[in-house]
């Protein structure tokens, strides 16, 4: 097995609520990069897109730990 199978094997073995917790924050780090990619509202829009992907990657400590963990 290659490095990718056994990150991707530890992934689909997480517990349901820690898998959830991974795809929302995959999710709301796509919902901050596209606020910030359309960001021409102003200076707001630019603080809550980065508000939103660093929320992202803090929701996506746990489940990253337990799927990168040797």
């Amino acid at each position: 097995m290659d490095w990718y199978a056994r990150k991707f094997e530890r992934f689909m073995q997480l517990p349901r609520p820690l898998m959830i917790l991974h795809v929302s924050s995959k999710t709301l780090f796509g919902l901050g990069a596209g606020i910030l990619w359309g960001m021409a509202a102003g200076t707001a829009a630019k603080t809550l897109g980065w508000s939103i992907i660093i929320l992202s990657l803090l929701v996506a400590i746990p489940s990253s730990c337990r799927i990168l963990r040797r």
